[in-house]
């Protein structure tokens, strides 16, 4: 069982924008309030390397078996909610779409294996991930960046094995999309081709002013973010 370990990402920021308020007999006036946000992290990733598998044969045996041809990369992301003035967050999707840098005679870059696949428990951090002996995820925990007492907002992860995968996350009764979430896959790619990905987040927020009929709305920007899984280096020797 091979585990990996990445050092914390950087994130982007989007913020809703406040809209100026009119009061009586006045004219608008903006007041200075904390805007509701989203964060996407720029994403990691590693190559799988039977030479670092750590004992694993099983694992060793299967790159092995697939050297030449393919190649599997660990890519780590990261989406966090924050809201703000009773706002909250009904629903978010994160989405990633993969594709071969040029033309491929073998299977395209996809998805190999994605984590969490179908989650409503509570969360804690981890940066740690661990595989089996072919390349699929077998623990990846996601969760806010200290570790919490209760999270049961909901998220399942969607097209494993297709070159895009997505996750949808959606609160519930009792808690909201509040926090950082961490997702984890493995890319697939043919071994001579670069792999380039994108990654969309997003959200639907809603105003809470309402009790029984909320208003809900599309988060005003969707942050993104690309990157290039590189064709694997020969090593002389």
């Amino acid at each position: 069982m091979l585990s990996i370990e990445l050092p914390e990402a950087t994130y982007r920021r989007m913020e809703l924008v406040s809209e100026p308020r009119i009061e009586k007999g006045g004219a608008a006036e903006t007041f200075s309030v904390p805007s509701s946000f989203i964060e996407l992290s720029d994403p990691q990733h590693l190559l799988l390397q039977k030479t670092a598998v750590d004992g694993d044969k099983e694992l060793e045996a299967f790159l092995t078996a697939n050297d030449g041809l393919y190649r599997y990369d660990y890519v780590r992301l990261g989406c966090s909610f924050g809201p703000q003035n009773g706002e909250r967050f009904e629903k978010a999707w994160l989405k990633v779409e993969l594709k071969a840098s040029t033309p491929v005679a073998v299977d395209p870059p996809m998805a190999w294996s994605i984590s969490p696949v179908d989650t409503s428990q509570e969360l804690e951090e981890s940066t740690s991930t661990k595989f089996g002996s072919t390349a699929k995820l077998l623990s990846a925990e996601i969760g806010s960046s200290t570790k919490i007492a209760k999270k049961l907002y909901s998220m399942k992860g969607y097209r494993e094995g297709k070159a895009n995968p997505f996750w949808e996350l959606y609160s519930n009764q009792a808690d909201a999309l509040d926090g950082i979430v961490r997702f984890h896959m493995v890319v697939r790619s043919p071994v001579a081709v670069a792999t380039l990905g994108a990654v969309r987040l997003e959200a639907v927020i809603s105003n809470r002013s309402y009790v029984i009929f909320r208003e809900q709305r599309p988060f005003d920007e969707t942050p993104s973010a690309e990157f290039v899984l590189p064709v694997r280096r020969a090593v002389l020797g």
